[in-house]
């Protein structure tokens, strides 16, 4: 049955657990808002007209839609500004056009001028591109072949100083050799035995989103809420709701995130969470800031850090 709704002009939906079904509905209601608001489609009733509606429809006006358009329509393509621009250089010749050849002949000229210029000067980029990109090459290399000259005791006392893990192979150590530091308050806290919050996990995803979504000094977010805003990020290692087989979720782990001195979290009235602020540098906010940095990083999440 459910391989016959496509046809039918609706869309299936799977997901990991209740959570990611929520986050799901929450990023289309966002994009039907979007496609509304750019009048890409109709929408005449809010949801409580809506359903008003809904109860006043007779049974045979309950068929499935026909047109194409209404039947997941896709939103509009927008590539940066060059949309706008092609138009607007198309209005530009049809003026001259309309005014004589010689001015529709100079603006052609004055096109392919820019035309030239803006070729010229993407095979720059390129050519700096290419040779960064080579640079760095070389660079990672010499670094892997000074590394490789190293001892696998060397590389572990290396990899324990910037809190990387020491098992594995000489190889599997250089790598993490190799890798971007971590932001110095992480390693910092380990070498502390303070607790740290792994990337990824679903720890690290609560207070990235935390960091990404709650204002300091201004209400905390609701369990519920926090929940979806981390599955979202994209750091947690599992679905926050769990694999709906055992009792642990995702938030299973937060006490870890409530103790501690300081603690990273506090928990407000009204069961709503937010980040502590004190001491500066070793407070809820700035390690989420940092977990947010080593998550963008390891290409966990979309979001860039702010600088």
């Amino acid at each position: 049955a459910i391989g016959t709704l496509p046809s039918l002009g609706f869309s299936v939906m799977r997901s990991k657990g209740h959570l990611h079904t929520v986050t799901i509905l929450a990023r289309i209601v966002s994009d039907v808002s979007w496609r509304a608001n750019n009048k890409s489609i109709d929408a005449h009733f809010n949801y409580a007209q809506f359903m008003t509606r809904v109860k006043h429809v007779s049974e045979e006006m309950g068929d499935p839609p026909s047109d194409p358009q209404h039947q997941n329509p896709a939103p509009p393509i927008v590539v940066e500004n060059r949309r706008t621009a092609a138009s607007s250089s198309h209005a530009s010749t049809s003026a001259a056009a309309s005014s004589g050849i010689d001015a529709a002949s100079r603006d052609k000229s004055d096109a392919d001028d820019d035309d030239d210029i803006e070729m010229e000067g993407s095979a720059e980029k390129n050519s700096s591109r290419n040779e960064g990109d080579a640079r760095a090459q070389l660079e990672h290399n010499e670094a892997a072949a000074e590394l490789r000259k190293l001892s696998i005791a060397a590389l572990k006392e290396r990899c324990k100083e910037r809190d990387e893990k020491i098992s594995g192979k000489k190889d599997d150590l250089i790598a993490r050799l190799l890798k971007p530091r971590k932001p110095e308050i992480l390693i910092l806290r380990a070498r502390r035995k303070l607790y740290v919050p792994r990337v990824p996990s679903s720890n690290a995803a609560i207070m990235v989103a935390l960091v990404l979504h709650h204002t300091p000094g201004s209400q905390g977010i609701t369990k519920e809420r926090l929940m979806v805003l981390a599955e979202e990020t994209g750091v947690s290692k599992e679905s926050m709701s769990g694999d709906g087989g055992s009792f642990y979720d995702g938030w299973s782990g937060v006490k870890q995130l409530l103790d501690g001195d300081p603690a990273l979290v506090r928990k407000e009235k009204g069961f709503r969470y937010s980040l502590t602020t004190q001491p500066p540098n070793m407070c809820g906010i700035a390690v989420a800031k940092a977990l947010h940095k080593l998550a963008h990083q390891e290409g966990l999440c979309s979001t860039p850090p702010a600088d």
